[in-house]
């Protein structure tokens, strides 16, 4: 064996293959074709899109727990522990079991160079097959088309909201994205689409297919009332749901999908009502409009943290945030990737922002401060903005001038918020 310990496996993959990101599924496929990979035992669902998708997976994975299967997920990134990217029955996978994963892997590569995500792609496809799961939802990581996840043939899919996001890779419009994201889906198979305004060529791209295509507001959908929600299927309905756990009106359409998704499985695997409505209670997501109040922390403030990571996501986080006024000010802490839009990410959150915390996080990715500040004077040039070195730097900062009236929401990526979760936890 190479390594005995998780972080020396994450250490040399970091540096093994020459392009953080590269995407493409011929290196991938022949390293699962030699571990027999490629023909899963289990069903599996496919999960794409913009937004949405570590949402949908939570309620589509707490529904199926509370169903009773035996159910695997793979998601990324991780906020604190790698574990957390690959979970078995509820609960992050041991490191014994992705060491010895990574090890099976790197006896059947061979010569080939893998990146970090394909090495965490195989090895959470290697850990369900040896735990033996009912089921594998499976969050692609970027794109659709191209990723790793997509070695697999899925037996059910699902698409998220579709939004400008990752344009090096998947392209600069709304087209050409949704046209990557749809790269998941498969002759006649059942496609679920939780966007309730795909873009047409990805409608015309999946009629061309023979995909079997469930459209939100057409084939499936919700409505929303005083005492709960309700959601319809052709003629199934389920009547005065529970809100979901996660915050936002946008959960609202997530957990739609979910459930249109959990509805298509095989008959077998498909959770009666009394499971999803538990699961729709119970299910929570790290950084997701995720709040610490006063006398849960070490601190006399608010504090909200969201990993929103694109335009679209900040404004989602806007609005939430416009419904939950307080007395006090907002302040925003903000650090982001290289390759995002921040100027319109930053002009999402400034009607909602009182004063800015302009920092860069612990990653190669991070945007310099120095630009940041930059772009953050040409976005909006009248607000008022405090620079510091590092998310540890900006964290004392806050403390220092936060009151009990007033609220920090932290956001930007999900590094920035995995930084201040640990300190609030530490």
């Amino acid at each position: 064996m190479r390594f005995h310990s998780l972080d020396d496996w994450l250490g040399w993959q970091t540096s093994l293959h020459p392009q953080v990101i590269e995407l493409g599924l011929d290196r991938v496929s022949k390293v699962a074709d030699r571990l027999g990979l490629l023909q899963p035992k289990h069903v599996v669902v496919s999960i794409a899109g913009t937004n949405g998708k570590g949402s949908s997976l939570a309620m589509l994975e707490a529904m199926l727990l509370e169903a009773g299967h035996k159910v695997g997920a793979y998601t990324s990134p991780h906020i604190h522990r790698y574990n957390e990217r690959i979970r078995v029955a509820g609960a992050d996978a041991m490191d014994e079991w992705i060491i010895e994963a990574f090890d099976h892997i790197d006896q059947a590569r061979g010569d080939i160079s893998l990146s970090y995500f394909e090495f965490g792609t195989l090895a959470g496809l290697w850990i369900f097959e040896q735990q033996r799961v009912d089921m594998a939802l499976m969050e692609v990581g970027l794109g659709g088309r191209l990723d790793a996840v997509n070695i697999l043939d899925a037996d059910l899919a699902l698409i998220t909201a579709i939004s400008i996001d990752h344009t090096e890779w998947l392209g600069e419009g709304r087209d050409q994205i949704s046209l990557e994201k749809a790269g998941i889906a498969r002759r006649n198979h059942p496609l679920v689409v939780s966007d309730p305004n795909p873009p047409q060529v990805m409608k015309a791209l999946l009629e061309d297919l023979g995909s079997r295509y469930f459209q939100l507001g057409k084939d499936f959908g919700f409505s929303l009332g005083e005492k709960g929600w309700d959601w319809w299927l052709g003629q199934y309905h389920l009547r005065a749901l529970p809100e979901p756990g996660l915050p936002g009106k946008h959960q609202f359409q997530n957990a739609a999908g979910a459930i249109a998704v959990s509805q298509l499985l095989p008959r077998s695997f498909r959770p009666n009502e009394a499971a999803i409505r538990t699961a729709l209670r119970k299910v929570r997501l790290a950084g997701r409009y995720e709040r610490f109040d006063p006398q849960n922390t070490q601190v006399a403030f608010e504090v909200i943290l969201d990993v929103a990571h694109n335009a679209d996501g900040n404004q989602m986080l806007a609005d939430l945030l416009k419904e939950n006024e307080i007395q006090g000010k907002t302040y925003v802490l903000f650090a982001a990737l290289e390759d995002k839009d921040i100027e319109a990410m930053l002009k999402a959150l400034a009607p909602i922002t009182d004063v800015w915390i302009l920092s860069t996080a612990h990653t190669e990715r991070a945007t310099e401060v120095s630009v940041l500040h930059h772009l953050f004077k040409k976005a909006v040039p009248q607000a008022k903005g405090i620079v510091t070195i590092d998310i540890a730097a900006a964290w004392q900062m806050a403390k220092s001038i936060l009151t009990d009236q007033d609220r920090l929401v932290v956001t930007g990526s999900f590094h920035t918020v995995a930084e201040i979760r640990s300190f609030i936890l530490s």
